[in-house]
């Protein structure tokens, strides 16, 4: 009944205005006014995410995404067939990323924080970018910690590395994804694993990376590997962009699959992560995934340092400067 409802605001002007999410209600009221017969044939997708009803509605190309929160409600749509961008909430949209090296049996909210990515997204240009920062960059918390990224997450908590995220970059993050070793690997396999070109030889024994060059189909175990293995030239910068690679062959297995199946993915993605995300922000940050084109992948720049005998990075005026260029949900200097 919601999706007949759009449709018929959206075509004519004999129905009273959708309660619709801001900037969705604009497009649809900017509509000149249709008349005659519309047939639409539309398949739904549907998932529980956090204990919250979700949809995926398939009319064609247009994606109608609904929650029930308890009462089943519009929270995006792209309306293709009307010459409609895609309308999910607030962009651009970032996502922190978070591997911990917690390994099976361990909390992953307690352990360092292996791998730190911010992935950022503008559904309605179709654009995005990961960046990645170097694990031992060197930072001040919010409330006076001066120490690693990595170790805000174990010596603080995940709230405070994401606070400590947004104060470093000056950018609005939505907030954060993180999983373990065996959440990342059981994740990966659930999805069936996914098809990777590995860039260049390697054999690694710490991380059990043996690869040789090529198109691959990776499982859990051997993206975790690909991901670990720092015993590279550029040493954790080259292991951060390499872990920028996993997640985008990630993203385009995810797309390959299809939007509608997005519910079910997200349940995937759920029971092997923790998130501080609700179930429309989730929604609507994974549909945006189906409308990016190219993404670019860098890590920000740093020069190798030590504190106390530790080994750290001092981010530069460069760093700063990616994070500025972010701040539309793209770079435009990748």
């Amino acid at each position: 009944e919601l999706v007949k409802d759009l449709y018929i605001d959206a075509h004519t002007s004999s129905s009273p205005p959708l309660d619709l999410p801001p900037g969705l209600d604009t497009l649809v009221e900017n509509l000149v006014p249709g008349e005659g017969r519309l047939t639409i044939r539309a398949a739904a997708g549907l998932g529980e995410v956090l204990d919250t009803p979700i949809a995926v509605i398939t009319a064609g190309d247009d994606v109608i995404l609904a929650v029930a929160d308890p009462v089943w409600r519009i929270v995006g749509a792209k309306l293709a067939r009307f010459g409609l961008p895609a309308s999910y909430g607030d962009e651009p949209k970032f996502l922190l990323v978070v591997g911990s090296d917690a390994r099976p049996g361990e909390n992953p909210l307690r352990a360092r924080a292996d791998s730190l990515h911010i992935v950022a997204m503008t559904p309605s240009s179709g654009t995005g970018a990961i960046v990645g920062i170097p694990r031992d960059s060197y930072v001040t918390t919010p409330d006076g910690l001066t120490d690693k990224l990595t170790s805000v997450l174990s010596r603080r908590d995940v709230d405070m590395l994401l606070a400590t995220t947004r104060e470093l970059t000056s950018l609005p993050v939505d907030g954060y994804v993180l999983t373990g070793f065996q959440g990342f690997t059981s994740l990966v396999n659930s999805f069936g694993g996914f098809v990777f070109d590995v860039p260049f030889a390697m054999a690694d024994k710490a991380s059990r990376a043996f690869f040789q060059p090529g198109e691959q189909m990776f499982d859990g175990a051997a993206a975790l590997a690909f991901s670990r293995n720092r015993h590279l030239r550029g040493g954790d910068f080259t292991r951060s962009f390499d872990q920028g690679l996993v997640m985008l062959a990630g993203l385009r297995a995810v797309r390959l699959l299809g939007v509608r199946r997005l519910p079910a993915l997200l349940e995937l993605l759920t029971g092997h992560t923790a998130t501080d995300l609700d179930a429309t922000t989730l929604l609507t940050m994974g549909a945006a995934v189906y409308e990016l084109g190219q993404v670019p992948n860098v890590v920000v720049d740093g020069i190798p340092d030590t504190v106390n005998g530790s080994s750290i990075v001092r981010l530069t005026d460069d760093a700063v400067a990616t994070f500025e260029d972010l701040a539309d949900g793209t770079l435009d200097s990748p």
